[in-house]
């Protein structure tokens, strides 16, 4: 089972909806793994088959590491987006950059370490643009780090009002982090689908629910999602039609 470190409100929802423990003893080792996709792939490449440009970032005071996404190197500061007014844009995209970036960190990091990431960044972004995109790693990491610790003391949630207090102990802490806005920017969308597809998975346990009654249900908060996620939520679920026998 793949994880990205991003989707702890999926991976919660799956624990719930399938009753595996195990899912969530994964969950508690993702954040010191890179990211599931593109990532790890990336640091295969660079380590492997790229002799000559991992030699000259060694010599050079950025990042030991060339990026390597499917097949294109990059700068680590062209992983990040400039509005077109100036000034770093934040959304759930810039998730994907942060992730990018700690699958190319060690998993402890130092002054030097420090210096070539944020050297790295100040030669291909404005000033200020690096300096906030230094920040986001380095509290994106901090969260990571926090997140895994107390999911281990919250536990799965046994029931829909769990879940929910979940979402908003998860919630309270990006934002503890972050600061709303930027937590908003950030987390927001993922973690909404998160509450619907939790949502799903208790009623589709709900044994006091008529078929047709659990069907509605799930076609409603099935159609809270975009399309591409729609089949999160299954048609019919196997614990819903076993439930009653």
């Amino acid at each position: 089972m793949l994880i990205s470190r991003r989707t702890l409100a999926w991976l919660a929802a799956a624990v719930v909806a399938v009753g595996l423990v195990a899912a969530w003893q994964l969950w508690q080792a993702a954040p010191d793994e890179p990211r599931a996709g593109v990532a790890p792939q990336a640091r295969a490449v660079s380590e492997g088959a790229m002799p000559q440009a991992s030699a000259a970032a060694d010599a050079s005071p950025g990042l030991r590491e060339p990026i390597d996404l499917m097949g294109l190197t990059v700068d680590v500061a062209r992983l990040f987006d400039i509005g077109y007014a100036g000034g770093l844009t934040i959304d759930e995209r810039t998730l994907d950059a942060l992730e990018t970036v700690l699958s190319h960190m060690p998993e402890h990091w130092d002054a030097q370490d420090l210096e070539r990431l944020s050297w790295t960044l100040r030669d291909g972004l404005p000033a200020a643009d690096a300096q906030r995109a230094l920040g986001l790693i380095q509290t994106y990491r901090d969260y990571l780090g926090q997140a895994r610790a107390q999911l281990q003391q919250w536990g799965i949630p046994a029931n829909a009002q769990d879940a929910q207090q979940f979402f908003d102990r998860m919630q309270a802490l990006q934002r503890q982090h972050f600061g709303a806005e930027t937590a908003q920017a950030l987390f927001g969308e993922g973690m909404e689908h998160g509450r619907v597809v939790m949502e799903a998975a208790f009623v589709a346990q709900d044994a006091s629910l008529s078929p047709e009654e659990r069907s509605a249900r799930l076609q409603a908060l099935r159609e809270r999602l975009p399309p591409q996620l729609q089949q999160a939520i299954v048609e019919e679920p196997s614990v819903a039609v076993s439930g009653g026998s």
